[in-house]
């Protein structure tokens, strides 16, 4: 019971110390954050050399986004020690979202945290950068970015599927058609992330890897891939991508190999893609006795 109570108060010293250092770094930083936006005098000196890229969590850059996606904005060319800002203005010049924070300039792999820019309403919008000198804002540098409501999007276009037959005559399910309409949207604007609006219609996760695959495949971004749950299905993407089977041997362990070992993984990774392509000979390189796999493997591909 002694040491129940030492290890409360050790935890509540802990959560002490990390409320005040919270509130002491709201404080040291909140003189670079105004709520209302700041008021400046706005005036534009364009430099080539400064740009603006908008980052996904990865990092990479994006040119389209969701209305509700979260992202970075980043400046690159600033030279160090710069005071700086961001602001998002419509294509007919609206200001969305004013100079609401600024920042000083740390090189060109710093990325700021995004707190107040984003939710930017559905359009061809800007981004600008400004340089900040007391009230004088000067915008540097500008990027356009396209916005999307992808849900709306998606229910729009893909909705009306549900009064399909469960199965058609052809063989071909409702769900299987909600995936490919919501696939080729997401190909068409290279948002894989599009994908996750299947939970609209109640994907219970089967038709999402299907979605995945097939954007994959249309776009030839392997990196898709990765957006699968367990390493079979990763392999089996990027071996349909690539028209590679080799891709199932270089899949590694993750948790559910606990499940399934890694061998297993591999080899129905091969089984469904020797399935798919009639490719009879593959068969034979399967090596794990789990599922019958290879007897399976066979009887399929040799049907007629």
């Amino acid at each position: 019971m002694r040491l129940k109570y030492i290890f409360l108060s050790v935890v509540f010293v802990v959560f002490i110390l990390l409320l005040i250092f919270l509130i002491f770094l709201f404080v040291s930083n909140s003189k670079n954050y105004n709520p209302n936006g700041f008021e400046l005098n706005i005036s534009e000196s364009i430099q080539p050399n400064v740009k603006i890229y908008i980052l996904d969590d990865n990092k990479n850059i994006m040119s389209v986004i969701d209305e509700n996606e979260f992202f970075f904005i980043q400046q690159r060319g600033l030279p160090l020690g710069t005071v700086y800002s961001f602001r998002v203005v419509s294509e007919r010049g609206e200001v969305l979202k004013p100079v609401y924070e600024t920042h000083t300039a740390r090189g060109d792999d710093w990325v700021e945290a995004n707190h107040y820019y984003l939710q930017i309403r559905p359009g061809n919008q800007t981004i600008e950068v400004l340089t900040i000198n007391g009230k004088e804002g000067v915008v540097v540098a500008r990027t356009n970015i396209l916005v999307f409501n992808f849900e709306s999007m998606v229910m729009d276009k893909c909705s009306n599927l549900t009064n399909e037959p469960i199965v058609d005559a052809d063989g071909w399910s409702r769900e299987s058609k909600i995936g490919k309409c919501i696939s080729t949207i997401a190909a068409e604007f290279g948002k894989a992330n599009v994908c996750s609006k299947l939970r609209l219609f109640n994907d219970t996760g089967v038709i999402y890897e299907d979605c995945i695959r097939n954007y994959a495949i249309t776009t030839s971004d392997i990196s898709a891939c990765e957006l699968l749950g367990m390493p079979k299905s990763r392999g089996f993407c990027k071996a349909k991508v690539t028209k590679d089977w080799t891709e199932c041997r270089k899949i590694s362990c993750d948790i559910s190999c606990s499940m399934e070992g890694l061998e297993t993984q591999q080899d129905l990774c091969i089984q469904w893609y020797a399935i798919e392509n009639r490719n009879e000979s593959l068969c034979n390189e399967i090596k794990s006795t789990s599922y019958n796999m290879k007897e399976i493997c066979l009887n399929l591909t040799t049907e007629r």
